[in-house]
């Protein structure tokens, strides 16, 4: 029980939240059924849930910058749910098959399939392929638009447009003459798929103190995003949650790595010896210690047995030069 501070890291993107809570992280207690439908105000909060998890996946893996694309393909004819998923399915397999062909990194993508009008799907894709090529993979199926991300307000505005049920459109009906309104989306039916090699955020949660009023200060390198909030909840306890950007940001290597790249340099002093074998053992002095700047000699099975042969067929020799 006390004040704990969330933080959520995607990519240069961080988010914080400072609230109290009566019971400590981690301690979860067990989620019971579904007595009652979901309330407009609950309703509200998951859709924001949702748009600000979808944000974070983008943020961790695609970007203007790295000429990362959002592509939209539009079915011509009148298709059922099915058949769209179907069809998203089978396109996303076209796309790693012709990614693999041209030498290009693996595929990654967010896909969000839905009816406005003609079923179609949005997707999210790391850059690498042209127009043309996504042109001759979609077919005679429909359209497709093509164009790079666009970075307003730091992706949120996409996420928000992916995620949302009821989009707004200024024509009443599409260019095949079909009402331009967005079917409403099933109950526990997904808003988007996503590939299983995208990277996911970090979160990390400790104790904090109280918040205070004010503006809040973000940590050092990174700027604060004008929609910071600072309030009471409903047991009449301080919050606070602000999101800021990185000025200068760069992926940090995966775990380990620069220790597998130094080893990597050098091999180990006993990465060529065979097994049974004492290629590579280290060698001490001739008198039995350890020479100068070197490592004493190491005991192994297979040594002691050489030398107790060696020693033997030693003594038979100097036996035989005696009785000579």
């Amino acid at each position: 029980m006390g004040y704990y501070e969330k933080r959520i890291q995607s990519g240069p993107y961080l988010e914080v939240y400072r609230y109290h809570a009566l019971r400590s992280p981690g301690k979860q207690t067990p989620r019971g059924p579904a007595e009652r439908d979901t309330t407009e105000y609950q309703e509200e909060l998951n859709s924001v849930a949702a748009w600000k998890k979808l944000l974070r996946l983008v943020l961790c893996n695609f970007s203007r910058e790295a000429g990362d694309l959002f592509v939209t393909v539009t079915h011509r004819e009148r298709i059922t749910e099915a058949d769209a998923l179907r069809e998203e399915r089978n396109l996303i397999a076209r796309l790693k098959r012709l990614r693999k062909r041209l030498g290009l990194s693996e595929l990654k993508y967010i896909a969000v399939t839905e009816e406005q009008g003609r079923w179609h799907t949005h997707l999210i894709l790391n850059g690498g392929l042209t127009l043309k090529q996504l042109v001759k993979v979609w077919g005679d199926r429909g359209r497709v638009a093509v164009s790079t991300l666009e970075d307003q307000n730091n992706y949120r505005e996409l996420a928000r447009y992916l995620t949302t049920d009821h989009k707004e459109c200024r024509q009443k009906t599409d260019e095949h003459g079909d009402p331009a309104i967005k079917t409403p989306r099933r109950k526990y039916q997904r808003r988007w798929h996503a590939s299983r090699n995208l990277a996911r955020p970090v979160e990390k949660v400790k104790p904090a103190p109280k918040p205070r009023l004010g503006e809040p200060k973000p940590p050092k390198g990174y700027r604060l995003l004008p929609d910071w909030r600072f309030g009471v909840d409903v047991l009449g306890y301080y919050y606070v949650d602000y999101a800021c950007m990185a000025e200068k940001w760069e992926p940090k290597p995966p775990k380990g790595g620069k220790r597998n790249a130094k080893k990597s340099k050098g091999s180990h002093p006993r990465a060529d010896r065979k097994r049974g074998t004492t290629a590579a053992l280290p060698v001490g002095a001739d008198d039995g210690g350890s020479a100068p700047g070197t490592r004493p000699a190491l005991p192994h099975p297979k040594r002691g047995e050489a030398e107790r042969q060696n020693r033997g067929q030693n003594e038979g020799r100097g036996a035989e030069k005696g009785r000579a």
